[in-house]
């Protein structure tokens, strides 16, 4: 597979695409979507005068911690309620049995 060329703002969409993707809930698909911007990402940098695009590189970086970020409270959000699930179906069990938690 040949990877095409990138540009810092094919990298930026990529990343739009991703945080596009988590708002939705497309999980599935954000598996393949974080390896190809790494792959893609991997090969702009071994090729590119990182110089020349170094405000446009920060862009980018500051997009991919706030993607980070973003992931890390959806996944905070998701342990909480499944924190909750199990705490509610130990008590429906507890209640079933006249029992105690």
């Amino acid at each position: 597979m040949t990877l095409q060329p990138h540009t810092v703002q094919s990298l930026q969409a990529q990343v739009t695409a991703l945080a596009s993707a988590l708002a939705h809930d497309q999980f599935d698909e954000m598996k393949d979507m974080l390896v190809e911007h790494d792959q893609h990402l991997r090969a702009y940098c071994a090729g590119a005068d990182v110089e020349a695009v170094r405000d446009e590189l920060k862009q980018l970086n500051t997009m991919q911690y706030d993607l980070i970020r973003r992931m890390r409270e959806r996944q905070a959000r998701i342990l909480e309620l499944m924190r909750a699930q199990s705490q509610a179906t130990r008590a429906a069990r507890a209640y079933a049995r006249g029992g105690w938690l």
